[in-house]
């Protein structure tokens, strides 16, 4: 009798990690890429900052045109 004998389960196997299959098929992106990229991004985020201001700007010129009646 043989007792405590247990067999690994499939799941304590490490999972795949496909990001790094991936990450490993692509070529890495030289450091001008990464500039244009940080670039857009902060210009993206600026615009978008401006819009949000702007949105707020007329909504408060729209309550206090409202209120002043």
């Amino acid at each position: 009798m043989q007792v405590g004998i247990v067999s690994t389960p499939t799941y304590a196997t490490k999972p795949r990690d496909f990001r790094e299959e991936r990450l490993q098929s692509e070529p890495a992106a030289s450091p001008a890429a990464w500039r244009l990229i940080r670039r857009a991004s902060l210009m993206l985020t600026l615009l978008l900052s401006l819009g949000l201001w702007a949105a707020i700007w007329a909504l408060a010129s729209a309550i206090s045109a409202l209120v002043s009646f």
